[in-house]
């Protein structure tokens, strides 16, 4: 005799990836077209020394006990709840959750007994009394003169499969080599206070009923052992006992389509994002009725104790200037306000219905969970309507790197590029559920899209020191003084420093970066007092050199680009020398005697060569290349 005991519990508002499974109840309220599931488990009980007698006496474990639900209606007559469009999705927990799809009518549901046999179901094959012992036992052979098994040819012929892969089978009279099994328990299966191992099968069916007409299904399920008043008992090859006789052994749904929600995202200026403005504005609304008609029945129904949730899923998209949308993470660092109120339905505030929440984000997310944090249930029930009005204002703070990190940058011509908002709100009996409750509405994203312009939060400190230097008083750039009537060469060497300032950027950015990149531009300032940029370096300079660079582009055309390696640190010193040419080569050319602007341009690179958000800074040194004389003039 083989003691067993059954579990059946229900959920509500999940697919059939049983990881999400938090919640199990003797009740739940579903929707038409929404996935509602069973758990059931099938729990048996013997000792080790049990199991040893039986196999060793030649029972064999190599079969199944039948797989059978019942589902029915309120009552034992109303047995026909499935449609023969229901969807049956099974989960095999005890097979590394494999997962079998059909149909109530292709898994031949009885509409008339209300029996749904699982293993009609397409491909379904449950495991044996074999599997499961082995789940939780080593069962080994040994050879031994008293042994009462030989190993069998396949599994056709035999009565245990051992823990090593090996089948085995009852001796013939005539039989040499015989073994003996032993069973041990493995050191985490649980066991009972008669030291009974307590071994499982667990399944997952989860029913999806297509809404046909119906206001209304009401659908209790039982296992194969229920038959009316008759004793209990598992259809197998060994008789078997009820025990742990609990309330556990059925569940039930109610099922219809008693709430509507009515979602609505705005997003507030401005849309640019600055140093100041460093904040975006969103309020979201969801309006959610029973309706009026399925009250009595829904309370009717529902325990004293019952609660109802809501929450908002806050989400971003990140659009380009081609109008290009991707999901975008809100990062890690951004502080987030709430501020939530409900309205009944006449749109009046409850003033006992507000609440505030603030927290700052410390791992970036893909969405953000706004619950409201007690049950909306009892608002709802009490409304002469049976309406109310969640209502969420939520502002998302972030500091200078994070503008950059979180906001694309715009330029000019550009109306698409940006970061839009949206939401969507969930209703769920539990909060542990809710992010997967199918009783759930999305909003219109808003056309609003919020940007920033190029922003920098690296710095960039390039001067030349220890030199002779005239400080402009209007400039706090350094001015060097280069004057061919004194030179005894025609060129003139200038070491410059730069000190690229990496310290406020965010850990993430700097993560990104493999590479700095370094440009030097050249201009020369005009007539009218503006600068402008030189076509070709080489005629002005004879060389241009970084130390430490681990390529550069030379000195032809307008710039001169040197990389140096980045291992993440904060600040990067790079020592440039360049050479002026002057004097008679340089009059030679029909060039200019001027200031001159030395820019150096500094930026981040990523390992795909591309610059990092928020690290180009630029920063000049200026000489003047003259050609004065300096004597006294007689008279």
């Amino acid at each position: 005799m083989l003691d067993f005991s059954f579990q059946s519990y229900v959920i509500s508002g999940t697919d059939y990836n049983h990881s999400h499974y938090t919640d199990k109840t003797k009740l739940a309220f579903e929707s038409f077209d929404a996935p509602v599931t069973t758990y059931f488990k099938y729990s048996y009980y013997k000792s080790a020394n049990e199991w040893e007698k039986m196999l060793n006496n030649g029972d064999s474990l190599l079969w199944s006990f039948d797989k059978k639900l019942y589902l029915i209606g309120d009552s034992a007559t109303d047995s026909g709840v499935l449609t023969d469009d229901t969807k049956l999705t099974l989960v095999d927990a005890n097979n590394n959750d494999k997962t079998y799809h059909s149909t109530a009518s292709d898994a031949k549901f009885n509409k008339t007994t209300g029996e749904l046999d699982l293993t009609n179901i397409s491909g379904f094959k449950p495991v044996t009394m074999n599997d499961v012992l082995l789940r939780y036992a080593s069962v080994t052979a040994k050879e031994s003169s008293d042994g009462t098994l030989v190993e069998a040819d396949d599994e056709a012929t035999a009565t245990v499969k051992t823990s090593d892969g090996k089948y085995y089978r009852p001796a013939g009279e005539a039989e040499t080599g015989t073994y003996k099994i032993t069973v041990s328990a493995n050191s985490d299966t649980p066991k009972n206070d008669n030291d009974e191992m307590i071994i499982s099968e667990n399944y997952y069916l989860t029913i999806n009923i297509p809404e046909t007409g119906s206001t209304k299904k009401v659908i209790k399920n039982f296992v194969n052992y229920y038959s009316g008043n008759k004793p209990r008992k598992l259809n197998g090859n060994i008789p078997t006992n009820l025990v742990q006789v609990t309330n556990n052994d059925t569940g039930a749904y109610v099922i219809a389509n008693f709430f509507t929600q009515l979602v609505s995202v705005t997003a507030h200026d401005p849309e640019e994002i600055t140093a100041s403005n460093n904040f975006i504005h969103a309020t979201m609304t969801s309006k959610i009725s029973i309706d009026r008609s399925l009250r009595d029945t829904f309370n009717g129904y529902k325990s004293d104790d019952f609660n109802m949730y809501q929450a908002f899923k806050f989400s971003m998209k990140s659009f380009d200037e081609k109008d290009a949308g991707a999901n975008a993470k809100i990062i890690a660092g951004t502080s987030v306000n709430v501020d939530y109120s409900i309205l009944n339905s006449s749109d009046t505030e409850l003033s006992n219905a507000k609440i505030s929440k603030t927290e700052t984000l410390s791992e970036a997310k893909d969405s953000y969970m706004l619950m409201y944090p007690d049950s909306v249930y009892d608002y709802i029930n009490s409304d002469t309507n049976g309406s109310i009005t969640v209502k969420a204002d939520i502002s998302l703070t972030y500091g200078t790197a994070g503008i950059i990190d979180q906001f694309p940058e715009r330029k000019d011509g550009d109306t698409k590029t940006g970061i839009g908002v949206n939401a969507a709100s969930y209703v769920a009996y539990s909060q542990n559920n809710i992010e997967n409750s199918s009783i759930s509405a999305s909003g219109v994203m808003p056309a609003r899209r919020y940007y920033r312009k190029a922003m920098t939060v690296a710095q960039l400190n390039y001067n030349v020191a220890e030199s002779t230097v005239l400080e402009s008083k209007d400039s706090p750039f350094s001015q060097l003084g280069i004057n061919a009537k004194d030179m005894t060469t025609e060129e003139m060497a200038i070491t410059a420093n730069a000190i690229y300032d990496l310290s406020a950027l965010s850990r993430s950015t700097k993560d990104s970066g493999k590479k700095i990149q370094y440009t030097m531009r050249l201009y020369v300032k005009d007539n009218s007092g503006d600068y402008k940029q030189t076509n070709d370096i080489s005629k002005y300079l004879s060389s241009f050199t970084l130390e430490n660079a681990t390529s550069s582009s030379g000195l032809n055309g307008k710039e001169c680009v040197f990389t140096t390696d980045y291992n993440g640190e904060e600040q990067n010193t790079a020592v440039t020398k360049f050479t002026v040419k002057t004097g008679k080569a340089f009059e030679e050319q029909g060039l200019t005697y001027a200031n001159y602007r030395v820019e150096l341009t500094a930026v981040l690179l990523n390992d795909n060569n591309l610059v990092v958000n928020g690290t180009t800074s630029s920063d000049y040194v200026v000489y003047t290349n003259a050609k004065i004389e300096t004597g006294f003039i007689n008279s």
